[in-house]
């Protein structure tokens, strides 16, 4: 079982560019977001530049949405730049 998780992780590696803004911001998002929001969300970053927060309880988007949202906009556009994230969204995703 050991080998399989191995094997796969080497090969979904090397499907990712480690240069793309949605593996820096994966690999980095701790710094972004801090360790209160990073322990229960994950980003995603559209072809369309958007930066989607997805959370898996509503309270934790209401909360996001209402105090962090444009200051977590700001620090990844500060790690990725400007043109590489237009927006962002929070979603629920159970």
């Amino acid at each position: 079982m050991e080998e399989m998780k191995g094997l796969v992780g080497r090969v979904l590696a090397g499907m990712v560019d480690p240069g793309s803004p949605q593996n820096k911001l994966s690999q980095e998002w701790e710094k972004v977001a801090g360790k209160k929001i990073a322990a229960f969300s994950r980003p995603f970053v559209s072809k369309k530049k958007i930066l989607y927060v997805e959370v898996s309880d509503g309270g934790y988007a209401f909360e996001i949405r209402q105090k962090y949202q444009a200051s977590l906009l700001k620090r990844a556009q500060a790690l990725l730049g400007e043109e590489n994230i237009l927006d962002i969204r929070i979603i629920v995703r159970p």
